[in-house]
Order: C-alpha cells, then structure tokens, then sequence
C-alpha cells in the first residue's frame, strides 16, 4: 500500500486491503466510488472524506455511520478508530496523511483549488479539473517526489510551489497553502455581517444582516438544501441526481440543473443576496459558498 504524496487516509474494510482516500472523493456502493463496498446496506454514496482546517473528517451523505456507540454525521478520523458503515460492516483508520500544507493550482475559474493528487486539467472555457484518466485533457498534472510534473502535448516538466505556466493563453500558478485553516467551503473577503440561511428542503428561508428575509421555493430550495446537507462541494451529477433521480438521462439532468442555477440566481439578484451563494467551481464541482460570518440551520 503505497501512500499518495498529500493529504490522504488509510481505510480498512474487513474483507479487503486498505484502500487510500484523498479529500473529496466517495465511500459507498456505486461503481464510481473511490472505496467501494458491496454491501446493501450501504447507500451508493454513503459517506465522504473531507478536509476541515487540519483534520481529515468523514461525513455521512445518504448513509449512516457509527462511532463509539453512538449514529453521527461526522467523524474525525484518528488511527486505529473503527467506523460502522452499516450494522454488520465497519472501516478501520489504518493510516493518516496531513502535511504541513496542501498544494493547489490556481488559474482562471479555479479560485486555488486543492490538488488531490494526479489530475487533468481541461481548458475549456472554463478551465476545470477532472481525474487524472479522463479523456481529452490539455494537460496532466501529478505529484513526483518532492515536486510536481506537468505534461502538455510532448512536453514534461517540474514544477515546484510558487511557479507558473501557461497554457492557450491561460497563466496558471502552483502554491503551497497551509492545512489550518483550509476550508472546503468558506472563503474571506472581509464582510463582517453574514447570512443565516434556514433550511426546509423544500424552502429555504435567507435571512441577511439587514433588509428583508428572501423565501426560496421548489427546485431552487432544494439545491440549496442538498448542498447544505453535504456541507462540501459536490459533482453536479451527485447534486442533481439528489433532486431528480437517476433514471434522468446526463444530458437533461445538466439542462435542468442549468436552467435551475440560472432562475436561482435571479432569484437571489432580487432578493438583494449575492448571486454567487451556489457557485459552480469550474471542475465539475458545485458549492454553497459561504462567508466566514455565514450560518446555516436544517429543519
């Protein structure tokens, strides 16, 4: 088992080698999760492994986890701790990797996304990020060693924290950002005076520091309300699978969520309250994004 080169951990399920998770990625039943577990108690995306501040946490997403006899929705994940993913199956923490600090990419639309390992890198318009095996990739980008490789057309090269690139056109930088701190969701930019949102599935009920309260309904309410439930960002496809199901084809599921983020926002514009409360990243992910002073309550 060989570890990955930033921040991961080390899972156990009883009938199988460890496996190595990276933040962001899937325990579950589906076929695409990163741990899968063939169990029918399990739900297809039962939980998720998050980096909050300078600890690896695992948070419950349709499923239900245990830890010291008690149902909880997160877990900090510690070495040696057993997690109950359904009544008959629990995961062992065989190993933690936290460094220091996380490397990201910054560039247009990436707003300094965290690596979490080999990823390709799409131009787009906009730029995003995909796992490393995904077709039709401008570039590939992949920890080596003590630095990073960068491989675009025929042509490889290092790269170390603070150095740039560009591509088409596009200046990307590589940084090094320190663990505490770090947070999935929340960014600063020096409100003091945030957001209550209230949470009620099918309403959603924004409350801002001064004016008056923005009532969210219907499909809109609902979003907010699955991402306010992961508490990260997620696929767009896990999002609006959330709302309309599965045996909604990709593409209608893309044209529904689209023209729904669309009425969203203007709907938001509206009410007086930023357009940019659920944002897509620009890799496929798509966040409720929250200021520091922002909160968030379900009923």
């Amino acid at each position: 088992m060989t570890p990955p080169a930033l921040v991961a951990a080390a899972l156990k399920p009883p009938d199988g080698p460890a496996v190595w998770l990276t933040p962001g990625q899937l325990i579950g039943r589906a076929a695409s999760a990163a741990l899968r577990l063939d169990d029918p108690c399990v739900s297809e995306a039962h939980a998720l492994l998050s980096l909050r501040g300078d600890q690896l946490k695992l948070l419950a997403l349709r499923g239900r986890l245990e830890h010291g006899g008690k149902l909880v929705d997160t877990v900090t994940l510690q070495i040696g701790a057993r997690i109950g993913v359904s009544r008959s199956l629990s995961l062992q923490v065989v190993d933690l990797l936290l460094p220091e600090s996380v490397i990201c990419l910054e560039g247009p639309g990436l707003s300094s996304t965290v690596l979490p390992g080999a990823v390709s890198l799409h131009l787009g318009p906009p730029p995003r990020l995909d796992h490393a095996t995904a077709r039709g990739a401008d570039a590939l980008l992949w920890p080596s060693g003590g630095h990073w490789r960068l491989s675009h057309g025929d042509q490889t090269r290092s790269l170390q924290p603070g150095d740039s690139f560009s591509l088409s056109g596009q200046r990307f930088t590589l940084s090094a950002r320190p663990v505490h701190g770090t947070h999935p969701t929340q960014r600063h930019d020096g409100l003091s005076e945030g957001l209550r949102l209230v949470c009620r599935y099918d309403s959603v009920h924004v409350f801002p520091a001064v004016g008056d309260p923005v009532v969210i309904n219907g499909v809109a309410a609902q979003l907010i309300s699955e991402l306010a439930e992961f508490g990260v960002p997620v696929s767009w496809t896990m999002l609006a699978e959330g709302v309309w199901g599965q045996r909604v084809s990709p593409t209608r599921l893309r044209k529904r969520l689209d023209g729904a983020l669309l009425r969203l926002r203007g709907t938001l514009r509206e009410g007086g309250i930023r357009a940019d409360l659920v944002r897509p990243m620009g890799n496929g992910m798509i966040e409720l994004f929250l200021h520091p002073a922002d909160t968030v309550a379900q009923d």
